[in-house]
């Protein structure tokens, strides 16, 4: 994350950050974050580690769509929702 935050800014690109498996290891989580609050990059989100996601790869399915309810799918949603605002705000 490092290696492409520092390559996105040499290039003066904005940057989001989600956090995949967020609440496996909140040091690590805490780490990003405020790696991210010192550089300037946003944390668009914070994706739990939901064993529902296993179960969609099996099914070969997104797992917004095989459990749309499940705490993974919520938050995807939710950085997906929050990615669109990004770019509508870019087209402006």
């Amino acid at each position: 994350m490092r290696r492409i935050l520092s390559t996105t800014q040499h290039f003066g690109l904005r940057s989001l950050v989600c956090i995949n498996k967020a609440d496996i290891h909140p040091p690590g989580t805490q780490e990003i974050e405020a790696f991210c609050l010192h550089n300037g990059t946003e944390v668009i989100g914070r994706i739990p580690f939901d064993e529902e996601v296993t179960q969609a790869v099996i099914h070969a399915q997104p797992v917004t769509e095989y459990h749309p309810h499940a705490p993974a799918s919520l938050s995807l949603i939710q950085i997906w929702q929050h990615i669109l605002a990004v770019l509508r705000e870019l087209q402006r």
